[in-house]
């Protein structure tokens, strides 16, 4: 009896050592498990914009810049990572740390992107990128000689019409679509700083937000445009011009879909926070020294998910609100890169993308 007894004790130590080492880290805002943390692509992705989207079928979609070596795509879609060059580098032209991605309802993929010229002669542009053919197509959207344009953003409807924004070699923030078969004629929305990132967002109806920092101001700004591609409303939702603010850096924006409010998490440089814009309530989600660009999805339910890094510590976060405030959670990885990005399947799985550190590889965990 006695070795019986001794017996349960050391299968129920095993047990509850075990179930310590399968929990999720200091920090988590649940007790699902960490079940997947795989490479992506083993190239150098520590700089620029880590885009992604998901489609109907929960496969991901990744647009990145692999240094010196061009703009590049991959996919889940055939169930192991696929990997496509874009864009590669020439003697002319490098590649800026700009890109975006959308997935349209029928699974195809759209990508704008920039391209940054050499010397005063090259040609800088922005740049459209489609697999909608069969193919990859690319159409230059705005080019200028000798001088760089600015980052970029794009939101694609599920019948594949294009929504785009850009910056020009004039410091103007331009919309742009092809709900008509042809891209219109640029509409010039604000004004941006040299290191603009517009993100868009659809809502129900097809109409279209727009968070991008102005740069004369330093303020956080929400564009509003018309399904038909008409601006609408512009507002200031941080900041105050002409006051010295710094605010609104690289936002990113999602649409609740229970109720269509618009959430737009920035790094706000003034006071070094992270916040996040929800339909009029701004709340903090971390205080963070260095600049991050933070991702935003979210779910049937209306709940976001914000994914982030602390270059600090070479941390990678998710919060959410699944059980209505903000839970952070730090993940068990080491990453390089201030960008990250999220995406939320139909089943429930996070997906976040980040850059590896060390090896600079992209790489994505999931939950």
């Amino acid at each position: 009896m006695k070795t019986y007894f001794y017996l349960l004790v050391l299968v129920s130590i095993l047990l509850i050592s075990c179930s310590k080492k399968e929990n999720t880290p200091t920090g988590s805002s649940d007790d699902n498990p960490i079940v997947d943390n795989s490479t992506i692509d083993n190239v150098n992705a520590a700089n620029g914009d880590i885009s992604a989207a998901i489609d109907a079928n929960d496969k991901i979609h990744v647009s990145y810049f692999s240094f010196n070596l061009g703009l590049k795509y991959a996919t889940n879609k055939s169930g192991s990572w696929v990997t496509t060059m874009i864009h590669p580098e020439n003697i002319s032209t490098t590649m800026s740390v700009y890109n975006d991605i959308a997935v349209d309802g029928s699974g195809f993929v759209h990508i704008v992107y920039n391209v940054v010229g050499q010397t005063i002669t090259d040609t800088s542009a922005i740049m459209y990128a489609t697999n909608k053919s069969g193919t990859w197509i690319k159409t230059k959207i705005a080019y200028s000689v000798g001088s760089s344009l600015s980052g970029c953003g794009i939101a694609v409807t599920s019948t594949g019409k294009v929504h785009i924004t850009y910056g020009n070699d004039g410091t103007d923030l331009l919309y742009t679509n092809n709900l008509s078969g042809a891209w219109s004629s640029p509409a010039r929305i604000g004004s941006y700083w040299a290191n603009v990132r517009p993100r868009l967002a659809l809502d129900a109806s097809n109409n279209v937000y727009v968070a991008y920092e102005h740069g004369g101001e330093g303020t956080l700004h929400l564009q509003t445009i018309t399904s038909t591609g008409t601006l609408s409303s512009n507002n200031i939702i941080v900041g105050v011009p002409s006051s010295g603010d710094d605010k609104g850096w690289s936002p990113d924006i999602a649409i609740n879909k229970t109720n269509g409010s618009v959430l737009i998490p920035y790094w706000n440089y003034d006071d070094k926070h992270l916040n996040i814009y929800n339909n009029g309530v701004i709340a903090k989600i971390d205080s963070l020294a260095n600049w991050t660009e933070a991702g935003i999805a979210t779910d049937v339910n209306g709940k976001a998910y914000i994914s982030y890094t602390n270059l600090s510590t070479s941390e990678l976060y998710l919060t959410r609100n699944k059980t209505g405030a903000l839970v952070a959670e730090k993940l068990p990885v080491s990453v390089k890169s201030k960008s990250s990005n999220v995406v939320v399947e139909s089943t429930g799985k996070i997906d976040i993308i980040y850059c590896a550190n060390g090896a600079n590889a992209l790489k994505i965990i999931s939950k």
